[in-house]
Order: structure tokens, then C-alpha cells, then sequence
């Protein structure tokens, strides 16, 4: 039984309005009954009517009490009894009448109340599934956008490592930080560098990694790392012999500085 399509049918608001056929009725009452989800949450539609109507209930009209008991009871007022007996006829008609409106405009003022708070709870309702599904279908915007990327970058890492002109190189973890390691794919030809993998410590605020390529002995910036798994295209290193990963403050350092944080990992061409 799938207890999320049957609360969202609204069988459970119209059972608490009274708004069911018999059958209806029976066939909620047992499902409440079998089941402690719906149970619940029939007490918690008919409170928040109840907490409704509370709410806004109104003082009835004067004398509504004493003309419900007597349309009830059917006993006479005291201002019945004083009026003369050659008008009983009409005056018992005129207050028949008025018993009868009164009763009828208390119980409208009942129902009137359940249908507006009835209302006020499914709009509600509707107002908070309309902001769920808003947040899911951006959700599933960024998703298939976070997976385009993926995808584009899965492919062009694959091309690279099928070309023969790309040699890997293995990055080891220092002295600094002895399990870390990472790799990157360069092209002595076309001096292309990429990212391949890392696996390095978790990053402190204010903190980016950073990539260097050492040529001629010089470290030369190679480019900013985003984020600790980063995987992408670096800048041209011409001529490089070895290629570090150091921890810099966000922002990264300058190539005539080098390197100004501890080198984390390095590997030889």
C-alpha cells in the first residue's frame, strides 16, 4: 500500500470534514485503523482545523444559546409564556422560525469556518510541494551540469592517456606529508600539462594547493589547484624536469617567489 499517494489523495482532509459517502468513510476509518502513519496523520489534519477554528471562532448572536436548547428541547421561554393565548398560533410560528434560522446560521458559521480552514491548510500544502519542487528541479539542473563536466573531463583524460606523446608522471608523497601522492600527464612536445589525480590532506580554510613545474632548476607556477581531487588542464611548462604540489594561502604564490608553503609532493620527468 503506498501510504504517500492515498494522505496526498485528500480522502484524509474531506473524512475530517465529513465531506465522505459511507463507504468512504468505513474504508478510511479501517485504513487509520491498520495503519499508524495515516492514524497520525488524520490527528494532525483534524487538530490543525481545530486549532483553525478556535482561531477564529466568532461570539454567536444574542440569545443563539436559549433558542438552540429550545430547538433541541423544544421548551418555552419565559417571554413565550407571558404572551397571550389568541396569539399563540402566530407568535409560535414566527418563533419556530426564528429557532430554526438561528440553528441554521450557527451551524453555517461551523461549516463556514472548517471550509475556510480546509482551504487555508491545502494551500499550504500546496505552497510547500510547489517549494519542493522548485528546490528538486534545481537539483536536477546542477546534477546533470556537474555531470556534463565529469563526462567531458573522463573523455579528455582518457584521450590523453591514449596519446603516446603524454608521459605520466608520479608525484610522491615528501617528507611534509609522507601518504600523499599525485600524478600529472606532460608533453615534452607541445609542453601541455595536465592534472591527473591527487590525493593529498584535507585542505585548512585559506588554504589552495598549487602546482609547480621546476625548470632550470627554478620552480615555475604551473597553475592553482581548486579543490584537493582536482583533475584539468595546468599551464605550458616548457622544458620542465620535475613537477611539485605545495600548499599555498588562497591565491597561490608568485613564480619569482616559488613556493612559499610546505611541498607536499614531487616527482622527477
Amino acid at each position: 500500500m503506498d501510504l504517500t499517494n492515498y494522505i496526498s489523495s485528500g480522502i484524509l482532509e474531506s473524512y475530517a470534514l465529513g465531506a465522505t459517502t459511507e463507504q468512504e468513510s468505513a474504508e478510511v476509518e479501517s485504513m487509520v485503523a491498520q495503519y499508524p502513519e495515516l492514524a497520525a496523520e488524520l490527528a494532525q489534519i483534524q487538530e490543525a482545523m481545530e486549532e483553525y477554528v478556535l482561531l477564529h471562532a466568532q461570539t454567536p448572536p444574542v440569545g443563539l444559546k436559549e433558542k438552540t436548547h429550545k430547538a433541541i428541547f423544544g421548551a418555552a421561554s419565559e417571554f413565550e409564556k407571558e404572551i397571550p393565548k389568541a396569539s399563540f398560533t402566530i407568535e409560535k410560528n414566527e418563533n419556530s422560525f426564528t429557532k430554526t434560522f438561528g440553528w441554521r446560521a450557527a451551524a453555517s458559521w461551523a461549516l463556514l469556518a472548517m471550509s475556510v480552514g480546509a482551504n487555508i491548510y491545502f494551500f499550504n500544502e500546496w505552497k510547500s510541494t510547489e517549494s519542493k519542487l522548485v528546490v528538486a528541479q534545481s537539483q536536477n539542473t546542477q546534477m546533470a551540469q556537474n555531470e556534463v563536466i565529469l563526462k567531458a573531463n573522463y573523455e579528455s583524460k582518457i584521450a590523453i592517456m591514449d596519446n603516446e606523446a603524454f608521459k605520466k608522471i608520479t608525484l610522491k608523497g615528501t617528507p611534509n606529508a609522507p601518504e600523499a601522492k599525485a600524478s600529472v600527464y606532460f608533453n615534452a612536445n607541445s609542453k601541455e600539462v595536465y592534472l591527473a589525480s591527487m590525493d593529498m590532506p584535507e585542505l585548512p580554510t585559506g588554504k589552495q594547493y598549487q602546482l609547480w613545474a621546476i625548470i632550470g632548476g627554478k620552480p615555475v607556477d604551473a597553475g592553482l589547484i581548486s579543490e584537493k581531487d582536482s583533475t584539468g588542464k595546468m599551464k605550458l611548462s616548457p622544458k620542465a624536469t620535475h613537477f611539485a604540489i605545495s600548499i599555498e594561502n588562497t591565491g597561490g604564490s608568485t613564480t619569482a617567489a616559488g613556493p612559499k608553503g610546505d611541498v607536499l609532493v614531487m616527482g622527477a620527468v
